[in-house]
């Protein structure tokens, strides 16, 4: 046989094995997808077979009384139904109404949100509070109420959380109330005067913290229990403020930025009420913007610069935070104190010269003392306050900037006196 007929008769009956194959692989691809086809419309998505036992709604703890959290089968857009979660304005930190509020860490403001579960990946397994990590911060205008859960109510662990909150600079921001890091005692306490122990005095320290704490837990414990399960509830009670809306609602960051740029809190409250009446969102002709009316590009500028260590100006969404314009302003002042006007021997002529500068700029304030600063500088140094304060108050070129002066230093009398400090106002004009 040729080497051709072997070739052929060989390949022959290949190709024949070959076009069955096919015919078999295509009818068994067309058996499948109709198997596809059929298995999807008899057999629910994996979606819409979770069941409510799987799928729990946890919200932060809600109002007594109120619909509890609903367990309900997530589809792939479920609307569930509203529950009472944080809400946190930086603008307005003021303390929630005597209503029973909760929230985890604190609570500045609650409102109803309807919440939408898209993704089952997204959704928790059945939990209770009580599985939660951290205690329940309540915040009332005259009381703070920590609730521990069952599990996590050790005299360790409550100790630990109420000497956190006494001296922490911000304790409706801490995450963790249960924390072991190390708070900065140099800044004063948020709650300063608010919380006073059993002799009446305000708690600075740790020491001073952990001993109330003892007390706390020895005659203001309780144990609670609801739907939610079993909880330890201890309540510090606080001193009301002195201060009335809207100032009471800034009073921790003025308390804190003014104990850390070295500036009387009544002076921050004066400037800020005479410059913006505490309207955040308050803007002058000359494009001063929120609480203090920073100008982006001169106190801004300088806060910029010579406290924060970097270039450029804050914009409008620093400005017309309430929390960084007391900041700003806070920062600024104390240039003017501190820096800019150091030379000054006397502190109440150098804060009244600080005040008018803040209005109208510190070279047109030195400009009536000097016809440079150095010169005006070493003039004022030779003049009683009351010598200076006439000047700038009825020389100064800007009827408003003259007028400013008296208003800012009648309402820092009147803030040091319901702040509960010293008055240092010079008493006659």
């Amino acid at each position: 046989m040729k080497f051709e007929h072997f070739l052929i008769a060989l390949l022959v009956p290949m190709g024949l094995l070959l076009i069955a194959g096919g015919a078999a692989f295509q009818h068994f691809q067309y058996w499948a997808v109709s198997q596809m086809q059929s298995s999807t419309q008899s057999t629910p998505a994996v979606l819409n077979s979770v069941t409510t036992s799987t799928i729990k709604t946890v919200s932060n703890r809600p109002l007594h009384n109120a619909q509890p959290a609903l367990e309900k089968p997530v589809a792939s857009a479920v609307k569930l139904e509203p529950v009472y979660v944080q809400v946190i304005e930086r603008s307005a930190p003021k303390m929630a109404n005597k209503a029973e509020i909760h929230a985890t860490p604190a609570v500045v403001k609650t409102e109803p949100v309807v919440k939408t579960a898209v993704n089952p990946q997204l959704v928790e397994t059945p939990k209770t509070l009580e599985s939660l990590q951290q205690p329940i911060l309540i915040a009332y205008d005259d009381a703070i109420v920590i609730e521990f859960p069952q599990s996590l109510a050790t005299e360790q662990n409550i100790k630990r959380a109420l000497s956190r909150v006494l001296l922490s600079p911000q304790p409706f921001d801490e995450t963790d109330l249960l924390s072991v890091a190390p708070l900065d005692y140099k800044k004063r306490p948020a709650l300063y005067r608010r919380v006073l122990n059993k002799q009446n005095e305000p708690i600075r320290y740790p020491r001073a913290a952990f001993r109330y704490a003892d007390y706390l837990i020895a005659n203001h414990q309780t144990e609670i229990e609801d739907a939610e399960g079993r909880f330890v509830r201890v309540e510090i009670p606080l001193k009301p403020s002195n201060l009335a809306e809207p100032a009471r609602q800034f009073e921790p960051w003025v308390l804190e930025f003014a104990d850390h740029f070295n500036v009387p809190p009544a002076l921050v409250f004066a400037v800020m009420e005479t410059e913006s009446h505490f309207n955040p969102q308050a803007v002058s002709k000359s494009n001063a913007k929120g609480l203090m009316q920073i100008k982006p590009n001169a106190a801004g500028r300088d806060v910029y610069q010579y406290i924060d260590f970097k270039l450029g100006a804050p914009g409008d969404e620093e400005l017309f935070d309430a929390q960084s314009n007391i900041r700003l302003g806070t920062a600024y002042l104390s240039l003017l104190k501190h820096d800019y006007l150091a030379e000054i021997r006397h502190a109440d002529v150098r804060e009244m010269v600080a005040i008018s500068s803040y209005n109208g700029g510190m070279s047109s304030v030195l400009k009536i003392f000097g016809n440079n600063p150095v010169d005006a500088i070493e003039n004022i140094n030779k003049m009683n306050a009351r010598q200076v304060y006439r000047k700038l108050r009825y020389e100064h070129a800007s009827d408003e900037t003259r007028r400013y002066l008296d208003k800012v230093l009648q309402a820092k009398t009147r803030y040091q006196a319901l702040l509960g400090e010293d008055a240092n106002v010079m008493a006659s004009r």
